[in-house]
């Protein structure tokens, strides 16, 4: 398609999609360059871009990737719950919120946009909102082991032990090997122990 239509960016980013996948991330990015030589106003390139850095790790210039694909009309959830992630993992909880809660303004939100955005409104202490997202996110997926496990986090800062146990045990039904639900409930049990 390339050779056949050297003037239409879309051949170069979908060729550069496929070398994203299979990780050769210099290719990829000399292809997106050139796509953008072609078309220096392609969401796509710039999303692409976005996803080449945070696959990558480099999370700060993903940032700024997919934001260019917002500003030049890119307007999907995946692109919004992506640069929520790309701040997330910078640490930038509160600046995540938006774009996560923008990824999740669907009529059929992603469970995992839903337990992400609810993940950064816990970490910022906004425990009824993330509550309410993370409850969400099990009327979507009943088997989301995370989303019970930080709803039992959330009861204990409530104190209330019977609800975190609940939570947690749910979570192990769910994933019998995850540590920090098993974690929880054996501090819960020596918590009851004492009292």
């Amino acid at each position: 398609y390339i050779d056949s239509h050297p003037d239409d960016a879309l051949g170069y980013i979908n060729f550069a999609q496929l070398l994203i996948t299979i990780k050769d991330w210099k290719k990829a990015e000399v292809f997106l360059q050139k796509a953008l030589e072609i078309d220096d106003s392609s969401a796509m390139a710039y999303y692409c871009l976005g996803h080449l850095h945070y696959e990558q790790g480099n999370f700060q210039k993903a940032q700024h990737f997919y934001g260019q694909s917002i500003q030049f009309g890119l307007d999907d959830p995946d692109v919004y719950l992506m640069l929520g992630l790309s701040f997330m993992n910078q640490g930038h909880h509160l600046l995540a919120i938006p774009y996560l809660q923008r990824a999740t303004e669907t009529e059929s939100p992603d469970p995992e946009a839903l337990f992400q955005y609810g993940l950064a409104l816990a970490k910022t202490n906004y425990l009824e909102e993330a509550k309410k997202a993370l409850e969400k996110v099990l009327t979507i997926n009943s088997a989301h082991a995370d989303a019970y496990y930080n709803l039992g986090v959330i009861a204990l800062y409530k104190k209330d032990l019977k609800l975190a146990h609940q939570h947690f045990t749910s979570a192990l039904e769910i994933e019998p090997k995850h540590a920090l639900a098993a974690r929880g409930k054996e501090n819960i049990i020596e918590q009851l122990h004492k009292s």
